[in-house]
């Protein structure tokens, strides 16, 4: 499908119902592409239950719109799934940067008043001992353990309501929260594939880290879409190269940082960059568009669409 392009408001309804219009579909909506092991793929279908399933579990685990809870993770299906399911309860994911300091990361988390992180098991230390934590994992007593399956009625937002409250870098001082709500993701996510031309045929790599807003705009635009997710669990440019061309992907994403990396491997590069036809964000290509545009001359550039946001912080 083609998304048509949206009026200049916020759009009601809850974000994490993105991908409603493929909820029943048996297509591939994310596959993971771990270090090691082969890819594992979730249905649209899959997916929508399980989050449905994750909302289940912060209901009974005594949440309420409104709470914050964390996710301590690198790139996973779920983590997306945390994500979405969160904002179907009425509850407001924090993704927070891995490669933070123990110190930093308490202050997000005292700072966002969260109340139940969910993070990897080798990223315990970061979080402090008075906080509850359910590890991501696939045993009774964790993650898995924490689902409950069956239906649930997604909470309505106001239009004000906060869908998701992603932390700024800090570096000009402490990071800071981002409130960003349920209408106003609601337009971007359209506003994004709409200029993008992203339609379900196509298959988009995602590397970067999904507490980033370019793998959070590349998610919310891909599933609006009915396209496939393929993600990797952390960057590097070797596995990004060799997945484009294996996996074939139709979209690929990142931050210049990532293209320069990429652009390194000129070997690499040789192997699929002459018959890729990959998408390229020209807002992550913009200073190496000549070189990017000779080492993939099929590949097309979509523009960067910035996303309405402000500022604020909970006390």
């Amino acid at each position: 499908m083609t998304i048509p392009y949206p009026e200049p408001r916020g759009y009601p309804g809850n974000l994490g119902l993105v991908f409603a219009e493929h909820a029943e579909s048996d297509r591939i909506a994310v596959t993971e592409l771990p270090d090691d092991g082969p890819p594992r793929a979730t249905s649209f279908r899959d997916l929508d239950a399980a989050c449905n399933a994750y909302a289940r579990g912060l209901v009974r685990a005594g949440l309420k719109p409104g709470d914050r809870v964390g996710i301590l993770s690198p790139n996973h299906v779920q983590f997306v799934l945390a994500l979405f399911g969160a904002m179907r309860a009425g509850v407001v994911p924090v993704p927070i940067n891995i490669k933070l300091s123990a110190d930093t990361v308490s202050y997000i988390l005292a700072d966002a008043a969260i109340r139940l992180v969910f993070a990897e098991p080798e990223l315990k230390h970061l979080v402090p001992a008075a906080i509850d934590v359910v590890f991501f994992g696939r045993g009774a007593d964790g993650f898995e353990g924490f689902l409950d399956f069956g239906p649930f009625q997604a909470f309505e937002p106001a239009p004000d309501s906060v869908a998701i409250q992603p932390y700024t870098s800090g570096s000009t001082g402490l990071p800071k929260g981002v409130l960003l709500t349920h209408y106003g993701q609601n337009w971007s996510r359209r506003i994004l594939a709409h200029t993008r031309g992203t339609t379900d045929r196509d298959v988009i790599l995602v590397a970067a880290p999904l507490y980033h807003k370019n793998a959070l705009n590349a998610i919310k635009q891909g599933l609006t879409a009915g396209a496939t997710l393929r993600l990797l669990r952390q960057f590097s440019a070797e596995r990004y190269i060799e997945a484009i061309g294996l996996h074939q992907c139709t979209v690929v994403s990142g931050v210049p940082t990532m293209m320069a990396m990429v652009l390194a491997h000129k070997d690499l590069l040789k192997k699929v960059g002459k018959t890729a036809s990959a998408g390229f964000n020209r807002g992550s290509l913009f200073r190496h568009r000549g070189e990017t545009r000779g080492r993939f001359p099929c590949g097309r550039r979509r523009t960067r669409v910035e996303e309405p946001r402000h500022h604020a912080r909970v006390s």
